[in-house]
């Protein structure tokens, strides 16, 4: 027998640590993502245009589901700061859910919803392109196992502010394709996000960081390593 978990944070949690009683070997493979469908272009002019997003606005991007747990009030609030430092910034969050008129309402508090765009649920062709808007993509989470929206992201060149918690530690390496926070902790994710914003150089540095780190998550590889542990495991 041979098991597999998508990263060795999901590794370590389940398998107990006296390894005895655990007799399976398991290795941690990710679950993969295309790299042929998403990788980095220059952002198309329709794409602004159709999900009326301003072209000229330094973009921060998050995807995914928009729930309670995925802590994005951490993010309205963290993008507050952002915006007193880089005025002309804009949140872009692609996805939709339980917490969409929460954060609608945070947003109005702190007066910045000129500044926040939902754009609901994006998928197909149009996903990709979506990525590619971003000049950074951000993540408030604190219960990632394996964030295929992030690797989504990092495969079209984005560097990440995230937070140090579940297994983002394993595809965010903190100063190499961006950066760590500490959970619930606004402060620390807007000074991130305003050096990745504001610093060219240190954002093409980390670009191609992610990049290279998103090599081994590729779907091609992915889909021969598992054939691999299927073969051996036959035989």
């Amino acid at each position: 027998e041979y098991g597999t978990m998508p990263t060795s944070q999901a590794v370590s949690d389940l398998i107990p640590k006296k390894r005895k009683r655990f007799k399976v070997p398991v290795e941690a493979l990710s679950n993969g993502i295309d790299l042929s469908r998403f990788r980095p272009e220059k952002p198309e002019d329709e794409i602004y245009e159709k999900y009326k997003i301003a072209k000229t606005k330094p973009t921060i991007l998050y995807v995914g589901r928009i729930d309670p747990e995925k802590s994005l009030d951490v993010l309205i609030s963290a993008f507050a700061l952002v915006l007193k430092k880089v005025p002309d910034a804009q949140l872009v969050m692609v996805g939709d859910g339980a917490s969409r008129n929460d954060l609608d309402e945070q947003a109005e508090k702190l007066g910045i919803s000129n500044s926040v765009r939902f754009l609901g649920r994006v998928v197909g062709d149009d996903l990709p392109k979506i990525y590619r808007i971003g000049k950074v993509f951000a993540i408030t989470s604190k219960t990632e196992t394996q964030s295929i929206v992030m690797m989504e992201a990092m495969a079209s060149g984005l560097p990440v502010v995230a937070v140090r918690a579940g297994a983002i530690p394993e595809l965010v390496w903190n100063n190499k394709n961006g950066f760590l926070c500490t959970p619930d902790d606004p402060a620390a994710v807007s000074r991130n996000l305003i050096k990745v914003l504001s610093n060219t150089p240190m954002r093409k540095k980390f670009s191609k960081a992610s990049l290279e780190n998103i090599k081994k998550h590729d779907i091609s590889y992915t889909l021969s390593r598992f054939e691999e542990i299927y073969k051996n495991v036959l035989e």
